[in-house]
C-alpha cells in the first residue's frame, strides 16, 4: 500500500531569512571593499568600482527589498571609511560623497531593476509527488483497527 504526499513550491515564497541575506550581502560588500583596498590610491574613483559591482550583483539575486538597502549602505559606509578616508573613519566631504552615494543607490536600484524584470511573471507553483511505502508496524495498525471496527 502506498502513502501519497504532495508538496507546492511557490515561487518567491521560499528563501532564506532577511537577517541571512544581508549577513551575506555584508560578506560580499567586505570582500569588495578589501579588493578596492587593494588597488593603488592613485586611481581615485576606481577603487570603489568593486562595491559598486558587488550592491549591483547582489539587488539583482531574489533577495528581499530591505537586504538591498541594508547592503547598499554598509557598502557606502565602507567605501566612506575605508577607501576614502583611513582606518575607519567616517567624515563628510560635501559633493563627493553625494557622488559616492548616488553610485551606490544607483547600482542598488539598477541590479533590483534587472532581478525584478527576469522574474517570469505567470510562473505556475512547482508540485511535486512524493510516494512512499508504508512501514511494517503501519500495516499491522491498520489491519487492527479493521478488526476492532
Amino acid at each position: 500500500m502506498e502513502r501519497v504526499a504532495r508538496y507546492t513550491l511557490r515561487p518567491g515564497r521560499a528563501g532564506p531569512a532577511v537577517g541571512l541575506q544581508v549577513g551575506a550581502g555584508a560578506l560580499a560588500v567586505l570582500a569588495a571593499t578589501i579588493s578596492g583596498a587593494m588597488l593603488p590610491a592613485a586611481v581615485g574613483g576606481w577603487r570603489m568600482a568593486p562595491v559598486a559591482v558587488a550592491v549591483l550583483a547582489f539587488a539583482m539575486l531574489p533577495v528581499k527589498a530591505r537586504a538591498v538597502l541594508s547592503t547598499a549602505a554598509l557598502g557606502y559606509l565602507l567605501t566612506l571609511g575605508f577607501l576614502v578616508n583611513r582606518f575607519g573613519e567616517l567624515s563628510w566631504h560635501g559633493a563627493p560623497d553625494v557622488g559616492r552615494l548616488a553610485l551606490v543607490g544607483g547600482a542598488a536600484g539598477v541590479g533590483s531593476a534587472i532581478g525584478a524584470i527576469s522574474k517570469r511573471p505567470g510562473r505556475r507553483p512547482l508540485t511535486v509527488t512524493v510516494y512512499t511505502i508504508k512501514r511494517q508496524s503501519e500495516y499491522v495498525n491498520v489491519r487492527e483497527e479493521v478488526r476492532s471496527g
